[in-house]
């Protein structure tokens, strides 16, 4: 299980999205039934962004992207927690913004591999 490097820790303007997987059977005059969809039903979205990264940084981070290639796992510890958790990184942006020092942003989606 690959680990997300700890070189530079991503800036503390990171934010989570979560999503809670819900079945739900509509009747009539506005009743409903509700149930959870699944064994593990809140799946948190994190938007996590390094800022003024140096080349070297910028690459290593980079380079784990893209070797995970969007459907390989990894853990990471949230901002503010203290439990690893798995993620996928389908989708990162980077801007250069001049002398060698980057910006990457990523988006982390919760799963649950075995």
């Amino acid at each position: 299980m690959a680990t997300l490097p700890s070189t530079v820790d991503p800036s503390l303007a990171t934010s989570r999205k979560t999503d809670v997987r819900v079945l739900e059977a509509n009747f009539g005059d506005g009743y409903s039934q509700r149930a959870g969809d699944g064994i593990n039903t809140i799946m948190d979205t994190w938007e996590v962004s390094w800022s003024c990264l140096d080349a070297t940084n910028y690459n290593e981070l980079n380079t784990f992207f893209e070797d995970n290639q969007g459907y390989i796992s990894f853990e990471w510890t949230p901002v503010g927690e203290t439990v690893e958790k798995k993620f996928v990184c389908r989708q990162w942006n980077t801007n250069h913004i001049g002398n060698s020092k980057y910006v990457l942003s990523a988006t982390f989606n919760q799963v649950w591999d075995l």
